[in-house]
């Protein structure tokens, strides 16, 4: 008889150990991939914004710098202006460029040449940073001659006076450029002449044609800096990161010169430019990035438009980023910015190697223990992730500080702060929206804008002349101040955009710069929890001795221009058109109805059953001639209560019987409403509009529309 095979058995104990420790070896090993390949996500993400960051701050340096020297050559032209100059006024003119030379800590020279007889006069920093003013004038003798003065502080020394060595200021090239260009004039960087005391250094000049009043060239004026302050800028940036940032030139022969390193030495000669000057750069990671980037147009727009790139140079792996001077007037520059790969992924392969020891250990522990460790160690990589995106929505909360051993997330985690930081000073200035758009862009704001339909808020204080005037300008500064802000929090946080704070008044709009389906809807919420947050302000206010506020809110939905407002030196984010106007004319309607919130047909339209609302009058406002009727926005669904919808029924009724003329029985209406709510404003109002109708005598078709007219 054949016996039926028994399946081979287990202990349950071995059974039991070797599944969990499959799950837990599975579990471990999919934790382990899936933490390392969102780590060098977040990794190469932190990585990008630490280009762009550092790309921002050279640029801002950048910008100082070339800034001082706008600054300067205007305010000098301006003082010259109507001016007869001599050789008797370049002591006086010279002393100028001296005491400019003290603050202005970075430039290198400031000098005029006159055009009639190349007489010139310039201040040069030396080495000692003491001050030197040298005059090419006409001496005693009648002969040209070189006249050198010491400055320091106050005090001018005659140095010494030596021949004319044949220099004319109207033969240099940034004169000639100034010349052609008829305005400022940058140029492109070359060797100063710095006499026989510090030889030559590489520098640009930004030179100023002066013109008289007759039309004819006076002279040049030139300020002047040398590339040894930037470099020195560059320098102290690559002690905060792991790579580090250079400028390059885009010169007229079609060539790209590096000018700017944080190691000077590299530099290339002056005489080296064009096409083939890479091959004898000295910073084979600036050529390559140079020869691969900023040659390659594909390339190119990728890192112009804010997105890091990948290139390679001596056998190793770099991030690249590269920004453009873009204002007008500014050199031809470029910024890059070289980071090597493997420092910013050496935290990452380190921590890889920690995990699969680690892992190892935890197994043979037991799976809690796992679970805690893994938790522990992915912990602060996940909150730098969480606060990567966050920055990326333009979410600046001031957080608790992200703490980690690893030197590279700690590194990664002061950055962002330092960061965030910087971003919400920029935010105060600018709708946050606005910002938000600016920054996930990285492109520059343009001017133009676009016609939407929005909601638009205005509001003002009643009685603020009467309570200004009783209030010291420090008190009352204080108290509009904290009017203003809590307004303001209350607006972003319904999703409207503060526009601009006109005296004690605020305008704001929903549905730009971002889309918004509900504006109409929102902005209602949002004027509604303006009035109840300023009635716990009153109190507060009341308790510790300030006057009241009370503001008077209108809103309006329509087609406006919204968009980037003003010129191409500076913009506004605004809206303009009717819309706008009749937003403001609604607002001030409420002083006329006694109401705190008043809203057009349109926007009433547009909110639908979101809000309770009532009728108030049929009113043209002044500029307009058809009339409009006019709401008062009374509370949300959520919380109606049965006074509220009395109220709106009674209104209702009444208002549409007046419409119809049947004035005898709205007027009862607006008795009955009035005498419900002794304090109800608009049915005292109406009832006595009712009264003046029915004294007149009766035309074939009455006029209901009230015009209003502005004392």
């Amino acid at each position: 008889m054949n016996r039926r095979a028994r399946p081979k058995t287990y202990g349950f104990g071995r059974l039991l150990t070797g599944i969990l420790f499959l799950l837990l070896l599975s579990s471990m090993a999919l934790i382990a991939v899936v933490s390392s390949v969102f780590t060098r996500v977040s990794i190469q993400e932190l990585s990008n914004r630490i280009v762009q960051q550092t790309l921002a701050r050279v640029e801002l340096r950048i910008e100082e710098l070339l800034q001082q020297a706008m600054t300067h050559n205007e305010q000098t032209r301006r003082l010259l202006e109507g001016q007869q100059l001599a050789v008797t006024d370049f002591k006086a003119l010279g002393a100028f460029f001296a005491h400019s030379l003290e603050g202005l800590k970075d430039l290198t020279y400031l000098g005029f040449g006159l055009e009639t007889n190349g007489d010139y006069v310039f201040a040069e920093r030396l080495q000692d940073e003491s001050i030197r003013v040298r005059e090419y004038v006409i001496g005693a003798a009648g002969q040209r001659v070189i006249q050198d003065w010491r400055w320091r502080g106050p005090v001018r020394e005659l140095v010494k006076v030596t021949p004319w060595d044949g220099y004319d200021p109207r033969q240099r090239p940034f004169y000639q450029q100034a010349i052609i260009a008829r305005t400022n004039a940058w140029t492109e960087t070359y060797q100063f002449w710095r006499g026989s005391e510090r030889g030559t250094v590489p520098g640009v000049t930004l030179a100023t044609p002066f013109y008289g009043s007759d039309g004819k060239l006076v002279g040049v004026l030139n300020a002047d800096f040398d590339l040894a302050a930037l470099c020195k800028f560059l320098d102290a940036v690559r002690q905060g990161m792991a790579g580090y940032a250079f400028v390059v030139e885009r010169r007229r022969d079609g060539g790209r010169k590096l000018i700017a390193h944080p190691d000077p030495k590299v530099l290339p000669a002056q005489t080296d430019s064009g096409p083939n000057a890479l091959t004898e750069l000295r910073d084979h990671r600036a050529a390559a990035f140079m020869r691969t980037v900023l040659a390659d147009e594909q390339s190119l727009r990728r890192v112009l438009g804010g997105t890091s790139v990948k290139f390679e140079a001596d056998d190793q792996q770099f991030f690249g980023g590269a920004r453009r001077l873009m204002l007008p007037g500014q050199p031809t520059w470029a910024i890059g910015v070289v980071i090597p790969v493997n420092d910013v992924m050496a935290g990452v392969y380190r921590n890889d190697r920690r995990a699969f020891w680690l892992g190892l250990i935890c197994l043979a522990l037991t799976a809690a223990i796992t679970v805690g460790v893994a938790r522990r160690v992915s912990e602060p990589l996940r909150a730098l992730t969480r606060e990567a995106q966050a920055i990326g929505r333009l979410e600046l909360r001031a957080n608790s500080a992200t703490v980690s051993r690893v030197t590279e997330v700690a590194t990664l985690a002061n950055s962002m702060a330092d960061m965030k930081s910087s971003l919400r000073s920029f935010q105060k200035f600018v709708p946050a929206d606005v910002v938000r758009d600016i920054v996930t862009s990285a492109t520059e704001a343009r001017l133009g804008g676009q016609r939407a339909t929005l909601t638009l808020f205005f509001s003002d204080i009643r009685d603020f002349t009467a309570m200004a005037e009783q209030m010291t300008p420090e008190a009352l500064v204080s108290h509009v101040g904290q009017y203003l802000g809590e307004m303001s929090e209350v607006i972003q946080r319904a999703g409207g955009t503060v526009d601009k704070f006109i005296g004690d008044g605020i305008m704001a709009f929903w549905g730009a710069p971002r889309e918004n389906q509900h504006h109409a809807s929102h902005a209602c919420r949002a004027a509604l929890q303006c009035q109840r947050c300023l009635v716990g302000l009153r109190q507060a206010w009341l308790q510790s001795g300030r006057p009241p506020l009370h503001a008077r809110i209108g809103l309006h939905t329509g087609s406006v221009i919204v968009g980037n407002i003003g010129s191409e030196s500076r913009l506004n984010y605004t809206a303009l058109g009717d819309g706008v106007n009749l937003t403001s004319r609604l607002e001030g309607l409420n002083k006329f109805y006694g109401t705190e919130i008043l809203l057009s047909s349109t926007c009433v339209d547009a909110a639908g059953q979101s809000i309770i609302t009532r009728p108030v009058d049929q009113v043209a406002v002044k500029g307009r001639v058809e009339g409009f009727v006019v709401h008062e926005l009374l509370g949300l669904p959520e919380d109606g209560n049965e006074r509220i919808h009395r109220i709106v029924r009674l209104t209702t009724e009444a208002f549409g019987l007046f419409l119809q003329g049947d004035f005898r029985a709205a007027q009862a209406g607006y008795q009955e409403l009035a005498a419900a709510y002794p304090e109800d404003a608009v049915a005292a109002l109406m009832e006595k509009r009712c009264a003046e109708f029915m004294s007149r005598p009766q035309p074939t078709e009455w006029e209901t529309t009230f015009r209003m007219k502005d004392k």
